[in-house]
């Protein structure tokens, strides 16, 4: 038996988990209240385990009946609960054959199984032909008449391309935009994505590193410290935030947390975190990444994105090229009468 989850315990680390599962009798990936799915199966084995409820990150979503072959997951967890080899035994010992890990890893802290996918791949099967098949039943679709294959390659032609699928996204929530905490939560998101911090740098920042206009001190990953340029938008923002937001949450509590909360304590990762989804629809490494990639779609070298983001290695700031070549090379396609 599993001891009762407990809530977190020293320092945590992000997990990258890949699995496989049969959907035939899941209503989906996603969790949700009252039905059986993949990620609330996970989230009830997985609990007792690491001695707190992940919050777990979808690299996409499946519908009900939809399975998976390589769906990417992650989530955070204790360091000292983290055997990616138990967790994989632990997975299988009592999901399988269901549900199966098929990879577990620790992982940089600032991965996201939604934001770092750089593709995904869906698989339609139809089986056409006079008989169904019992042992292809839960896998393909039984179409016993003719099928034309022309005309279904030419009613695909409009999905193919880039499209502009903005009008599906979740609305942020309205804010009053005047009360301290709406001018609070501006100024982190304007931030986030004028500056391109880590959440974890973002959460950090002190009255004193934010006092040196046009410049912001931040100390990332080893203790190493940088400055970073702020634009007008995120300044100004910034600026009306410490005027007039921050005195009125902080009240007379001393401090020299950048970010406070209601009631005047430091806000954190996990309350940034949550201004970001509530207010965005969004995680705060999605505008890392917006940042990275408008800098060298705009035509910023790499080094100075790579100084402005942190790394230590070139390499790691390369992986953002891939998603500007695919922006230069769907532009080529529209727009070239020989594409």
């Amino acid at each position: 038996m599993f001891d009762e989850p407990s809530g977190p315990s020293g320092p945590l680390v992000r997990v990258r988990l890949s699995i496989a599962y049969d959907g035939t009798d899941f209503r989906g990936l996603a969790p949700n209240v009252g039905v059986r799915t993949v990620v609330g199966e996970l989230v009830r084995v997985l609990t007792p385990f690491l001695g707190i409820e992940p919050e777990i990150v979808m690299s996409g979503r499946t519908d009900a009946g939809v399975h998976a072959r390589a769906q990417v997951l992650s989530f955070d967890a204790p360091a000292v609960k983290v055997d990616p080899t138990g967790i994989g035994r632990m997975i299988n010992s009592r999901l399988g054959p269901e549900i199966v890990a098929t990879d577990v890893a620790v992982v940089d802290a600032e991965f996201s199984a939604r934001f770092d996918a750089t593709g995904r791949r869906y698989r339609y099967r139809v089986l056409n032909r006079l008989e169904p098949d019992p042992f292809s039943a839960r896998y393909a679709w039984w179409v016993p008449e003719p099928l034309n294959l022309a005309v279904m390659q030419l009613a695909c032609d409009p999905l193919l391309g880039e499209h502009d699928f903005s009008s599906f996204c979740r609305r942020p929530k309205a804010g009053t935009g005047d009360d301290p905490v709406s001018l609070r939560d501006r100024a982190i998101l304007e931030l986030l994505y004028g500056t391109g911090l880590r959440v974890a740098e973002m959460a950090a920042l002190t009255i004193a590193d934010v006092d040196r206009a046009p410049f912001l001190r931040v100390v990332g990953k080893g203790n190493k410290e940088r400055s970073v340029p702020v634009g007008g938008p995120a300044r100004d923002a910034l600026d009306r935030y410490l005027a007039e937001g921050r005195p009125h949450l902080v009240g007379d509590r001393a401090g020299n947390a950048l970010w406070v909360g209601v009631r005047g304590g430091p806000l954190g990762v996990r309350g940034v975190r949550r201004v970001v989804q509530s207010r965005a629809a969004t995680f705060p490494h999605a505008l890392r990444h917006s940042f990275a990639t408008h800098l060298l779609e705009g035509g910023a070298d790499l080094r100075t994105v790579q100084d402005l983001l942190g790394h230590a290695d070139l390499a790691t700031t390369q992986l953002y090229t891939s998603v500007t070549r695919r922006h230069i090379k769907a532009m080529y396609e529209r727009s070239h009468p020989r594409a």
